[in-house]
């Protein structure tokens, strides 16, 4: 896909013509209560120091605290309703592995082992695990979206942009408050926090959330109802500030999914006839009907998760202007997870294919640097240290088909970086940027699997010519093609030394207008897949870095006497060795592949009168991926396709009124949604995962007390019962099936916060 006037042409008329479309951008820092008229300052540090969202030459969206709450967006996972150009989803419908996905740029990977291409932090610590990254969203100052590679400050694994989310600090005052949300399934959602001083230099905040729903999801077989809720997060905050060049902030936090029945897909023949029109299940189940979110599974799965992390972040003043700040961070991820698929036949009520997973992922960071300024520059300058320690168990197991893989892999990565950016004051107007970071990876990686009582329909129903029966081989056969005979074992060790740069000139036309355009290259690590199966071709099981040079330009603007704030950025990637996740038989493989994009985003946010607020985002993106292998030894290749969860046009939206009373108190309603054009789940091109495109309304009526201390609100989110896919799979080479993932369904709610 090369550039041609055509395609820039597209881009450019989209550009252009979207801000008289759509009046659209992300949510205020504030929008509680709209008396002023004006559009609120957003304070972000995309740059590693605060600075004003609209000063910042870089494509962000910004969603505060406040906001998020009014949203009803508890769940990293759920982002994407209002970040133009992102969409987040997590392939089994919620809370077992995230994935994220900015203007394209996504592993699409629900390997326990892999690091997706847009990095998530935690008040600057990066969080490596895609089981931590959908984090519990509660008692945040707020949550910055950064889009295109962020490699120079960030450092790895943020090619695509990366999700930022930031604690409300702990204050000198004493304050708090309890929220109590009620919903439909039976949802009790319990929050606070309480904030204050504990010596004349410490302070402390504490922050609980307890988040409880029954699942929607039916198994007409067991009677259970799967995707439901049970999640208990705390947080505990200390600032100690023994003088004032020094400030030393520590970060506990604990999260408990207890288990929870977690059964996720729907299925789909492979003719793409629609469920209900045929007794489609290739295991004999009995027809479901056209409902979704409907299934009949002899097996329950279920989803158990544990988190912790401890951070210490220490920042010394040096004179009056320098600052030496490091970062210190340890972390734990603990999770077992099981899906079914299928049961051979209503009456045998045997499971055809279960998958579990069992993990316990260790991380250690460290990150040292300094920042600081001139009359006309500033410049950051560091190091960075990274250790994962992970064990990652795969049970695959064909009760009706008298077969079983065990995989235990384990994997090793140690991860060192130095960075450095500067920016020079060319006039008083024009700005030059240019920032590099050099990384070196290190990975080391074992395989060991065995099976247990295959049989002749095993071999030949799942794995067809490549499997022999395991009961033959007892070691490594190096004329064999296979990696791994059962039982057997395979360790392998790689090093990747990687560079990430950016070059950027930013202009201030005015005081309200900055325009900003630059090259950037971001870089991801290569790795080793975890074959589900068991074994796999030599040339398969490990994959080269990914690296992708971005071209970007964009504006960011105010007007009408501030109460219009107009953001957009268009943008070129060019990819080298891109990381395309697809299925081989049933196991999951990332494979090197050729891949472009283009696109951009507009935002804007207007407050035309006292009371009033308009905002949402509108998204472009024109995608191919290629070059990809549609066979297990490469000799085919599937044709060319738009990337996957890259939608060609996507939109979000805010319409917002409130009243203020002569008592003093307030009353608003808000409409917000978003839509997502057809998109694709799998690199596989059969055809049989491309989602529909779909729109979603929610509505929310708020009241606020004189005193600001009450605040009551009723919601509906999904107001139009919509049902659609947030993720599918290709399972035809195995069952002639696809797997479908719905989103939920229509729900209703209300909630109570009292502050003090």
């Amino acid at each position: 896909m090369a550039i041609n006037s055509k395609v820039l042409t597209r881009t450019a008329m989209f550009m252009g013509t979207t801000s008289a479309i759509l009046a659209l951008q992300a949510v205020p820092a504030s929008a509680q209560k709209l008396t002023s008229g004006l559009i609120e300052e957003v304070v972000v540090t995309a740059q590693k120091r605060e600075e004003n969202l609209q000063d910042v030459p870089i494509a962000i969206t910004a969603l505060s605290g406040q906001s998020l709450d009014e949203l009803g967006l508890d769940n990293a996972e759920q982002l994407g309703a209002q970040v133009p150009g992102l969409v987040a989803t997590s392939f089994s419908g919620g809370g077992t592995v995230s994935l994220f996905s900015v203007r394209g740029v996504s592993q699409n990977d629900f390997g326990e082992h892999q690091e997706g291409p847009v990095a998530v932090y935690a008040d600057g610590v990066y969080i490596p695990s895609t089981s931590a990254a959908g984090a519990t969203m509660f008692d945040l100052q707020r949550v910055e979206v950064l889009k295109g590679p962020q490699g120079t400050l960030f450092g790895r694994n943020a090619t695509g942009g990366l999700l930022h989310l930031i604690s409300k600090k702990p204050t000198e005052e004493t304050e708090g408050y309890v929220d109590l949300t009620v919903g439909s399934y039976d949802q009790i959602t319990a929050e606070g926090a309480f904030s204050g001083a504990l010596t004349d230099t410490l302070l402390g905040r504490l922050s609980l959330y307890s988040d409880n729903a029954d699942g929607y999801f039916k198994n007409t077989l067991t009677g259970k109802d799967g995707r439901g809720r049970e999640s208990h997060n705390g947080r505990l905050q200390l600032r100690w500030m023994p003088s004032d060049s020094v400030t030393v902030d520590f970060v506990g936090r604990l999260m408990d999914n207890p288990r929870q029945v977690q059964q996720a897909y729907d299925t789909r023949p492979s003719s793409g006839a629609a469920r209900g029109d045929v007794e489609f299940d290739y295991f004999g189940n009995p027809d479901q009907g056209s409902e979704p979110n409907k299934h009949a599974h002899a097996v329950d799965g279920y989803l158990e998760k544990e988190a912790s992390s401890y951070e210490l972040t220490a920042a010394f003043d040096v004179g009056d202007t320098a600052t030496i700040t490091s970062i210190t961070a340890f972390g734990n991820v603990k999770k077992q997870y099981q899906e079914t698929d299928g049961s051979a036949g209503w009456e045998m009520r045997i499971p055809q294919y279960t998958y579990a997973t069992d993990v316990d992922q260790d991380q250690f960071s460290q990150e040292l640097r300094i920042n600081g300024s001139g009359d006309r520059f500033r410049y950051q300058a560091g190091i960075f240290y990274l250790l994962i320690d992970g064990d990652y168990g795969i049970d695959t197991d064909f009760p009706g088909f008298g077969g079983r893989t065990l995989v235990d892999a384990t994997l090793r990565t140690e991860s060192l970086s130095v960075f450095g950016q500067g920016e020079y004051d060319l006039t008083d107007n024009l700005t030059a940027v240019l920032g590099a970071r050099w990384i070196t990876d290190e990975k080391e990686y074992t395989n060991d699997s065995q099976c247990a009582a295959p049989s002749e329909n095993l071999t030949e129903i799942v794995f067809g010519e490549f499997y022999e029966d395991c009961l033959v081989y007892s070691s490594f056969d190096p004329d064999d093609p296979l990696i791994v005979e059962f039982p057997g074992t395979y360790k392998d060790d790689r090093d990747d030394n990687m560079d990430a740069f950016t070059a950027k000139l930013n202009y201030q036309v005015t005081e309200d207008v900055l325009l900003y355009g630059g090259f950037s290259r971001g870089a991801k690590a290569g790795g080793f897949n975890v074959p589900t199966d068991g074994f796999t071709y030599l040339d398969e099981l490990t994959f080269d870095p990914e690296e992708l040079d971005a071209w970007e330009v964009g504006v960011k603007s105010k007007f009408w006497d501030g109460k219009a704030q107009l953001n957009a950025a268009a943008f070129y990637y060019d990819y080298k060795n891109y990381h395309a996740f697809t299925f081989a038989g049933v196991t999951n493989l990332v494979k090197n592949a050729a891949a472009e994009s283009q696109g951009g985003e507009i935002e804007l946010i207007l407050t035309p009168a006292e009371g009033w607020y308009l905002s949402g985002g509108l998204s472009f993106l024109d995608t191919e991926l290629s070059d990809i292998a549609a066979n297990r030894d490469g000799s085919e290749v599937y044709p060319a396709q738009d990337m996957v969860l890259s939608p060609e046009f996507s939109a979000n939206w805010i319409v917002k009124k409130a009243w203020q009373f002569n008592s003093g108190g307030s009353i608003d309603f808000q409409i917000d949604g978003n839509y997502v054009g057809e998109q694709e789940y799998s690199a596989n091109t059969s055809g049989v995962t491309q989602g529909d495109s779909y729109s979603l309304w929610n509505a929310r009526m708020g009241y606020y007390s004189p005193s600001d201390k009450w605040e009551a609100s009723v919601f509906v989110r999904n107001l139009t019962d919509e049902e659609y896919h947030v993720y599918a799979f290709d399972l035809v080479a195995f069952t002639g099936l696809s797997a479908e993932v719905f989103g939920p369904p229509r729900w209703y709610g209300a909630q109570v916060r009292y502050r003090f």
